[in-house]
C-alpha cells in the first residue's frame, strides 16, 4: 500500500490516531492506559465514534513493517503540518505528550517521536 492509500483509508483523525499509536509503541509496548489516552485524543479532535479510527490505527500499527509505518507517520505529520492551523498542531503535540506520559514513564524513544513531531508540525 502507498502512503496515500493508507491516508485515504485512515482519514485525518485516523492519521492522528496512528501517530499516537507510534508514540505509545515507541517504548516497545502499548499499554492499556496509552490506548485509553488515544481514545481521549480521538474524542477531543472528532465528534464521531472513536472506535473506527482507533481500530484502523491499531490494525495498521500491527500489520505494517516498522520502516513503512515510520515512513507513513513522518509523511502524515508533514502533511498535517501543512494543512492544520497552529492551534490544532499545538493540540496534537499536547496529545502526544499525554500519550507518552500515560504509563508514567517517558523514555528516550518517546522523546524522539515527540521531537520529530514538533519539528514536522512547525
Amino acid at each position: 500500500m502507498t502512503n496515500q492509500e493508507i491516508y485515504n483509508d485512515l482519514g485525518q483523525i485516523g492519521v492522528v490516531a496512528l501517530v499516537c499509536m507510534e508514540m505509545a509503541g515507541s517504548d516497545g509496548k502499548v499499554d492499556k492506559v496509552e490506548i485509553a489516552e488515544i481514545i481521549k485524543v480521538v474524542k477531543f479532535f472528532s465528534d464521531e465514534d472513536p472506535e473506527p479510527p482507533i481500530t484502523k490505527a491499531i490494525d495498521y500499527f500491527n500489520k505494517l513493517e516498522m520502516e513503512k509505518r515510520v515512513n507513513f507517520v513522518i509523511n502524515g505529520l508533514k502533511h498535517l503540518g501543512e494543512v492544520l492551523n497552529d492551534a490544532t498542531k499545538k493540540n496534537i503535540l499536547l496529545a502526544l505528550a499525554a500519550v507518552a506520559e500515560a504509563d508514567g514513564i517517558v523514555d528516550e524513544n518517546e522523546q524522539l517521536v515527540y521531537n520529530t513531531a514538533k519539528k514536522l508540525l512547525s
